[in-house]
């Protein structure tokens, strides 16, 4: 499937010089609606810089409806969703079947709903240094434990970590941010990556030699180099969010490499839209509106149950949760301006938008996760990858569960429950690729599908190794003229349009250099039929596959060994130089628990090693 998206033709002074013409936009994300049965698809250029008007959406596909042939010209998408910008993230509503999210380019997040409107959005977030500016690439509905109702939450470039309701509060501010920074936790270095120490060895015997004896430089180090300072903490950029299967936490994969697991608890406490004590307490009608989520719930107008400290007007829940990350030393400020602002407006009691239009620091309304005297919480840092990290993925059986991309063509499982990987295996060969997408199975809790930026998707079983592929689903180049109507004139077009296009996607690095294949952008499993996988990839082109029966059906005690394969990596973590005994000794007499469980056994090795899992899961 690989729709087209009208673009005007512009002549060298940008003016329009033409009837727009259908071209290819590359697609950057996938998911399936909550049926199952819908597939949605976002389009747009990942790598544009500056401000984007490009013509792109999100495009629709009944795949599993008696009408769709996948033979047929007509696989042009059964609704378009069509945005001025392009489209990075995607996310479809869990429960309520029709309900899309996108994060844009530009930093909008749209919100549809095809059940009311086919066309027009829900609701758009706004453009603001309070809410997001940069293009928004992560995006992920989760259900907070104990709560009905599903938040959305997205994450930008500037590294902000916020919390929407869009089908309660609505879009026009978030009820909770936060800034990711960068991570603290060294990446576990290879040998092969370790630096030549000859040259620091020389380094120290031409300082020996020297009039100084070694002694340290004035301003300098010993060996006469200035000396670097610290520099600032910067905000860390978010790539990928995969909300664990509790809905407890979000694991983030950041553009630095970092990966943390974020609670949502404390950024939500004060929410009363999502807490279970509000939706069993419920409203009339003709009242604050109903939570139920199959209702269309509004909290936008909501009062809250208690006021920000020194607030003399009333407040909506979702502006009382909005301030209650602010530090105490900066609230007073915060709520002063935001009461202001809803005074000038004539409002009643203060909103969302209201705390935006005041214009706090953004360092007070979205402090940095874990910093001091803010009330945002914390975020757990694992071991990053030694570059930037791409996909992210959890589990929707084992909440510890989960596994990372990275440029540096690895796929590393981990478990939230300790900082080191679990596994590590390469998607891309000799490390020149990056690993650019992640999906679990929802029906095999070890069995996940990875994707490259050479093109291809690999499958991995865990119940084999989680370090070399069970099967491998190769990405072709798009058949010539696919979705372009056959006539003359159409196919004329389509062939100028399509070279254009080659050629500025293979200056994004999204088509490799001999059109043999594209980059595999996004992968997603159905939620209900368990052998289908979608993927898209850079040509602008959506796959769906049916997985062999082998990886699809489920294993009698998979979800037992993977839960205890999240839990005995940390559990034995402690007892590394005790296993490493153990190991030495069952060369010769093998032991029965190990050998029962063959993943546990895999852990347990890889603990007793400081070159990670990679070996182990090959022996």
């Amino acid at each position: 499937m690989r729709p087209r998206f009208a673009q005007p033709l512009e002549d060298d002074d940008g003016e329009d010089s033409g009837p727009p013409r259908p071209v290819p936009v590359p697609c950057t994300c996938v998911d399936w609606s909550s049926t199952g049965t819908v597939l949605a698809a976002g389009f747009g250029w990942p790598s544009l810089r500056g401000w984007d008007t490009t013509s792109c959406g999100v495009a629709l596909w009944g795949v599993f409806a008696s009408s769709f042939d996948a033979a047929a010209e007509s696989l042009r998408p059964s609704v378009l969703l069509e945005t001025q910008t392009s489209v990075l993230s995607l996310a479809c509503h869990p429960d309520v079947p029709g309900v899309v999210a996108a994060g844009c380019q530009t930093g909008e997040v749209v919100v549809w709903d095809t059940a009311a409107s086919a066309s027009a959005p829900r609701a758009t977030s706004p453009i603001d240094l309070l809410a997001h500016q940069h293009p928004v690439r992560a995006l992920a509905w989760v259900r907070p434990s104990g709560s009905p109702r599903h938040v959305l939450v997205s994450g930008c470039e500037a590294g902000h970590l916020l919390v929407w309701d869009p089908l309660g509060a609505g879009m026009g501010a978030p009820v909770a941010g936060a800034t990711m920074r960068p991570t603290k936790v060294r990446p576990r270095m290879r040998e092969s990556d370790w630096p030549d120490m000859s040259d620091l060895a020389d380094d120290d015997d031409d300082n020996d030699s020297g009039g100084g004896g070694g002694a340290r430089a004035a301003g300098g180090s010993r060996r006469g180099r200035p000396r670097r300072r610290r520099a600032a903490a910067v905000p860390d950029g978010i790539a990928a969010l995969a909300p664990l299967s509790d809905g407890s936490a979000v694991l983030a994969a950041m553009q630095s490499g970092g990966v943390a697991t974020v609670s949502l608890g404390g950024m939500l406490r004060a929410y009363d839209g999502v807490s279970a004590v509000t939706a069993r307490r419920g409203h009339s009608a003709s009242g604050e509106h109903g939570w139920a989520e199959d209702a269309r719930g509004h909290w936008g107008e909501a009062r809250a149950r208690s006021v920000p400290p020194g607030a003399s007007l009333a407040w909506t829940s979702a502006a009382a949760s909005l301030v209650a990350g602010v530090g105490a030393a900066a609230r007073t400020a915060v709520v002063r301006s935001s009461e202001h602002a809803a005074k000038e407006a004539g409002a009643a009691a203060v909103a969302g938008s209201h705390v935006l239009a005041g214009r706090p620091e953004e360092a007070d309304l979205l402090p940095a996760l874990g910093s001091v005297g803010s009330a945002a919480g914390a975020a757990l840092e694992l071991t990053p990858h030694p570059g930037p990290a791409t996909a992210a993925a959890a589990s929707p059986a084992v909440r510890a569960l989960t596994a990372t991309a990275g440029v540096d063509g690895t796929v590393r499982v981990r478990s939230t429950l300790q900082r080191d990987p679990l596994g590590e295996a390469f998607v891309a060969p000799m490390r020149v690729e990056s690993a650019t997408a992640v999906a679990f199975s929802r029906s095999r809790p070890l069995v996940l599908a990875c994707g490259g930026q050479g093109g291809g998707v690999v499958i991995i079983d865990g119940e084999r190794s989680l370090a070399s592929a069970a099967a491998e689903l190769e990405c072709s180049a798009a058949p010539a003229g696919l979705g372009v109507a056959p006539d003359a004139d159409s196919q004329a077009a389509a062939a100028s349009a399509e070279a254009d296009f080659s050629a500025e996607a293979r200056r994004h690095g999204l088509l490799l250099p001999d059109g043999a294949g594209a980059a595999v952008t996004s992968l997603a499993f159905s939620r209900t039929q368990r052998r289908v996988l979608a993927a898209a990839d850079g040509s602008g082109c959506v796959r769906v596959w049916r997985m062999p029966w082998s990886m699809s059906q489920p294993v009698p005690g998979e979800a037992e060994r993977a839960a205890r394969l999240a839990r005995g990596g940390a559990e034995e973590g402690a007892a590394a130089a005790t296993e490493a005994e153990s190991e030495e000794a069952s060369a010769t007499s093998p032991r029965g628990g190990d050998d029962a469980d063959p993943i546990m056994s895999a852990v347990s090795a890889a603990k007793a090693r400081a070159g990670g899992m990679r070996s182990t899961w090959d022996e």
